[in-house]
């Protein structure tokens, strides 16, 4: 779920193993729901945008596969960005990503279209990847299931975004959340 990640324009369909109990995500400074029965376009949650401003890199290499580890429950605030691709966006952003339990409530501010956005997604983790199916996202935006892989390393999420493969409308990315 980097910034783009569930606001996304790819294609995918919904796993069988999505999380069936609604998960409020309560505290962190969210309020908001990861209940199926969200309506899109508007606000998801209440997250503020009290992440730093990131300017992303670019790399011509292929994108890195993630290893897995242990997601544990906080508040994350993006703090890298890398898109693998012959596009790439270039103005700064920030993140900032609360998950609870199987709900993950996302806001994200300076995209390249320099708007801000919100989204709420369902996460169920197997091995490396997580399985990302939006309950709720920002008018335009996907709301199509999605499989990334990531790494945990202490206080370090990293996601990364495999869109190129999906024939996904986005480049890839990798994005570094760390906990707060």
């Amino acid at each position: 779920m980097g910034v783009g990640a569930i606001l996304a324009c790819g294609s995918g369909g919904s796993p069988s193993n999505a999380p069936s109990p609604s998960n409020d995500a309560g505290g962190d400074g969210a309020s908001g729901s990861c209940s199926a029965d969200i309506a899109n376009g508007g606000n998801c949650n209440s997250i503020s945008h009290f992440g730093p401003l990131v300017t992303p890199t670019c790399s011509d290499d292929a994108i890195p596969s993630g290893i897995g580890g242990t997601i544990v429950d906080g508040t994350y605030f993006l703090t890298a960005e890398t898109f693998y691709a012959d596009v790439c966006p270039q103005p700064p952003m920030s993140g900032t990503l609360v998950i609870t339990g199987y709900c993950w409530q996302q806001s994200a501010d300076g995209q390249a279209a320099g708007e801000s956005t919100t989204a709420s997604a369902l996460v169920v983790a197997q091995g490396n990847q997580i399985i990302v199916t939006p309950t709720c996202t920002a008018s335009g935006a996907s709301s199509n299931a999605t499989t990334e892989t990531f790494t945990v390393s202490g206080t370090t999420l990293t996601l990364f975004t495999m869109n190129a493969a999906l024939g996904n409308c986005n480049p890839d990315y990798v994005s570094v959340y760390t906990k707060q």
